[in-house]
């Protein structure tokens, strides 16, 4: 076999081997060197479409760049880095195992390789070369990770809106729960200033691409995949899904001008027409433009010729009373609903006094096929909601009564941080309706944090929500898929199969989408309280219920027939479900326990909109030989002493500070009853115990250890309303 001569030039020239392997190993570097470039080429254009495609997956599922770290680049720039350290491994091998496999001395290696500090030097040149590398694969992830994510964070915007992101009024730019820049404030020039480099912007040019193809993809599969009939197991699915539409809302919203913006938004556009069909295809971005950003307003649904009147009350209340520059606008479902006359009336008592009233037909907004608004007052209330030309709105049930300036509901601390602020209904029916319980939490997997904490959560009572007053930022994005999953539930096909079936008109479906939805929203501190009369005033021209101090009578005392058998049974059992006895309430399918310690009727919390009927459910003129429901013959229910309540037909709520802030119920004193006699509430009782009424026209009241004058200047405040509503009703005709 030939050999090589040991004064060949070939670095290798010590080794006796053969001229093909002398020809292989010479080469070998060369081919190494260019295998590993062809791995690291490969490596950067995968990974930076790896890095777009979890990057939109991110942003979709609002998740935290953080999560991702620096994975994607980390584990093929280890792989790349490992495979030329085999390389070089390898051909040290192979030198050696020639070296002895031809019995090589070791004094025919050159002697350059024979001296320790050559030795020593070439193995810390290689080490150093082998540091280098590592270090600048890392400077490289890092640039690249920090220009996706600081383009991204630009493009997307921060995520208000859902769960454990901060949001709210001044972070309005939900959707969880934004700081940052509202729906189309970003400039076009804005571009240049995202990553800073060329080559950064044309890897977010590329990562918006890709963004648009995965929403693309997302429209199809939520348009192939349709949420029809029935309803009832779908209210959690359609939350999810809208939840997902916010998130991509909050990416198009920072998205600068061109092609990829209106592609995306009119993809946006059918994906929310897809998933609420009272939306048409191009709607949710005009209603989104029509709302005047950092604007406030307050909107009334007074459809109906009881709802008309009592908007005008609550009208001239806000204008005459508290001088209010707040936007006003009735929302109303056609002329059928609110005639051109009596809108006429309106404006000529307002005059040029008062800044006018504006006014919103629902029917020229939704398809009324969908929705049949005319089917139901309540309804009306979360499509007016929706409607409503200004980016934060309270809607306002037409017979509420405000107690302070309006514009404490927007100061509200839980409204400016979260973007909602709702109000709890009165805490009844404990242990009852455990089919509407079972069915919100088989529908809310996760409880945000407001949920958690509430009485329908943790004690199992069945009434949450007043939708007397609802105050939302709709520039939250969150807050919008809420409030558009509220609407949802309250269009003609799912309020009529499942959501005014299963609870009690439209009072619970507002919480119920925020929280499926993911949006953050806060309640009011207290469950609804009572501001009233004491039952002394209240009851005392009939003596046969004046309330007596002796506890005995009340434990010798049998409760009286027409009552008795549920109230016994209650008293029994405070987990007595309904039963016998129990009025049929229509709307809900159920029937109801007569009122014990602690239920009542079906029918709470909500006032009719457009419709009669109020959320206080209860105004009664009792006629002789009727007893307050729940009462026992001597002043005593369960234990309680019947001198210290208070009585009417209204709920009273505070603001968050703990005053009086508006009551639920209209200024009449018994608006079912009686439909000219008013009267100024003197007292009121925050966190005691409810005695509901049987009927909607029954008298209620709350029984607390704490009951409190209203403050001289609010009843003040009342009389004046009452005083101007007396005057629009004869000057407007709103009584026959």
């Amino acid at each position: 076999m030939q050999r090589v001569s040991a004064k060949s030039s070939s670095p290798f020239c010590s080794i006796s081997t053969t001229p093909k392997v002398e020809r292989c190993l010479r080469k070998l570097p060369f081919v190494s060197f260019f295998f590993v470039l062809r791995c690291w080429k490969r490596f950067r254009s995968s990974n930076l479409e790896g890095r777009k495609e979890q990057i939109v997956t991110m942003y979709a599922a609002k998740t935290s760049t953080s999560t991702l770290g620096p994975s994607i680049l980390t584990s093929d720039a280890r792989r790349v880095t490992l495979g030329t350290v085999i390389i070089m491994m390898m051909m040290m091998m192979m030198m050696m195992s020639k070296m002895l496999a031809n019995n090589v001395p070791f004094r025919t290696v050159p002697r350059s390789f024979r001296n320790p500090r050559t030795l020593i030097l070439s193995t810390a040149v290689f080490a150093g070369i082998l540091l280098l590398w590592f270090h600048w694969l890392h400077e490289l992830q890092i640039r690249e990770i920090s220009a996706a994510d600081d383009g991204i964070a630009r493009v997307a915007g921060g995520r208000g809106g859902s769960r454990g992101s901060s949001g709210g009024p001044t972070a309005s730019s939900q959707g969880s729960h934004h700081d940052g820049v509202t729906p189309g404030s970003i400039r076009t020039d804005d571009r240049n200033s995202f990553g800073g480099s060329d080559s950064q912007q044309e890897t977010l040019d590329d990562v918006a691409i890709a963004q648009l193809e995965t929403l693309n993809a997302t429209s199809r599969y939520f348009a192939d995949h349709p949420l029809g009939p029935p309803y009832r197991p779908i209210y959690g699915e359609l939350g999810g899904r809208a939840k997902v539409l916010g998130g991509w809302l909050d990416v198009l919203g920072k998205l600068p001008a061109g092609p990829v913006r209106e592609e995306m938004q009119e993809t946006t556009d059918r994906m929310a027409s897809s998933l609420f069909p009272y939306l048409r295809t191009d709607q949710l971005s005009q209603l989104r433009k029509s709302f005047a950003p950092g604007k406030k307003g307050i909107v009334i649904a007074a459809g109906g010729r009881e709802g008309f009147r009592f908007a005008c009350h609550l009208v001239g209340q806000l204008r005459k009373v508290y001088k209010t520059d707040i936007p006003i606008m009735l929302a109303y479902a056609g002329n059928e609903d609110l005639s051109p006359i009596s809108r006429r009336k309106l404006d000529h008592y307002l005059g040029m006094e008062y800044e006018e009233v504006q006014y919103l037909d629902l029917w020229k907004v939704f398809d009324d096929d969908t929705i049949q608004l005319l089917q139901n007052g309540w309804a009306t209330k979360a499509f007016a909601l929706l409607a409503a030309p200004w980016e934060e709105v309270v809607m306002l049930d037409a017979d509420a009564v405000l107690l302070q300036d309006p514009r404490a509901f927007f100061d509200h601390e839980g409204y400016r941080e979260k973007g909602a602020l709702l109000y709890h209904d009165r805490a009844l029916f404990q242990y009852m309706f455990r089919e509407r319980i079972d069915w919100w939490k088989g529908q809310i997997k996760h409880p945000g944090p407001e949920l958690a904490k509430s009485k329908v959560w943790s004690q199992s009572f069945p009434e949450e929500g007043d939708s007397g007053a609802i105050v939302m930022n709709k520039g939250n994005t969150g807050v919008l898929m809420g409030l558009m999953h509220a609407a949802w539930q309250n269009s003609f096909d799912q309020r009529e199969e499942t959501t005014y079936k299963i609870s009690y008109g439209d009072k619970e479906t507002y919480w119920f989408g925020l929280e499926l939805a993911g949006a953050t929203y806060t309640f009011s501190d207290h469950y609804g309280a009572m501001a009233g009369w004491p039952a002394s005033k209240v009851l005392g021209r009939r003596p046969e219920v004046k309330p007596t101090p002796d506890p005995a009578a009340a434990k010798n005392t049998t409760p009286k027939a027409s009552y008795g058998k549920a109230a016994a049974m209650r008293q029994r059992d405070p987990q007595h479900a309904a039963g016998g006895g129990g009025m049929e309430t229509g709307k809900t399918g159920a029937s109801s326990a007569w009122v014990g310690n602690t239920g009542g009727s079906m029918a709470p919390g909500n006032a009719g909109a457009g419709t009669a009927g109020s959320s206080n459910q209860g105004t009664s003129n009792m006629g002789a030989g009727q007893r307050l429901p729940g009462q026992i013959p001597g002043g005593y229910v369960g234990g309680m002493d019947l001198t210290k309540r208070i009585c009417s037909f209204t709920i009273a709520h505070t603001d968050d500070k703990g005053s009086l802030l508006w009551l639920n119920g209209g200024l009449l004193l018994n608006k079912l009853m009686d439909k000219k006699e008013f009267d100024v509430p003197t007292h009121w009782v925050l966190d005691g115990r409810w005695q509901k009424g049987i009927k909607k026209e029954d008298l209620s009241c709350m029984v607390g250890e704490h009951i409190s004058d209203i403050p001289k200047k609010q009843q003040e405040l009342l009389q004046s309303s009452i005083d101007v509503a007396k005057e629009m009703d004869a000057k407007i005709m709103l009584v026959r």
